[in-house]
């Protein structure tokens, strides 16, 4: 019954926002807004594995979200909106340009847009995730889930470095009886570098990537006392 309620709720946003074109909420800031959407978001994507079309909804509402109620409160969605290359653009497009705009990756579009076009193309969604700081993979649903956080982002390129961390997993296949937590992380971050690889213009922050992985793994290293 919960799960058709969140369902029904999300349901009625895409109505209201995209066809009446009325806002939902009423008062409070754009960051209260945006955190209980994402928070509706989130927990309908968790649960996409019992609910076959919650990852369109989530997408359907976060759109209607960005570029309908927030256009007409703030700035920077209303002079998107505004932008004549914008309703040509495709689904993907648009992805990478919330990416690369919010986390100052603009000198690495062409990069990032390669990196998404070829998760996408291994049958792996890549969503962009406000609601925490750490990234993640979703493996339970019909189709893996990758969830790259822009919140708190003070290095950009850890965005990619994460990106690649998380695509990863998807490489790492399913998980063994006999693997650990650290196990997993370890190898994930094998295959991240070994993608890595493939790109020259990143193998020349490769430093930068190898400081981004010590560091990730040693919240784990000390979470588990390896």
């Amino acid at each position: 019954m919960e799960d058709e309620r969140s369902v029904a709720t999300a349901v009625t946003w895409v109505y209201t926002l995209q066809v009446q074109k009325k806002p939902c909420f009423r008062g409070g800031s754009l960051e209260s807004k945006e955190s209980q959407v994402m928070s509706l978001l989130f927990k309908l994507l968790d649960r996409n594995v019992f609910l076959g079309q919650a990852a369109t909804i989530v997408v359907h509402v976060f759109n209607a979200i960005c570029f309908s109620l927030l256009a007409g409160t703030d700035p920077f969605y209303r002079e998107y909106l505004e932008r004549p290359t914008y309703m040509l653009k495709s689904k993907r497009e648009r992805l990478i340009d919330e990416i690369c705009e919010n986390v100052q990756l603009q000198r690495y579009r062409t990069i990032v847009n390669e990196i998404v076009n070829m998760i996408e193309a291994d049958g792996c969604k890549v969503y962009t995730d406000y609601s925490r700081t750490a990234s993640s993979y979703l493996s339970t649903t019909e189709q893996p889930i990758i969830r790259i956080s822009l919140l708190g982002v003070d290095k950009p390129l850890r965005v990619i470095w994460r990106l690649l961390h998380e695509y990863g997993h998807h490489l790492s296949g399913p998980r063994k009886a006999e693997d650990t937590d650290i196990s997993r992380e370890e190898l994930a971050w094998k295959y991240a570098e070994a993608t890595l690889r493939k790109y020259p213009a990143l193998l020349e922050m490769k430093m930068e990537f190898k400081e981004c992985k010590d560091h990730d793994l040693g919240t784990y290293y000390a979470k588990y006392a390896k």
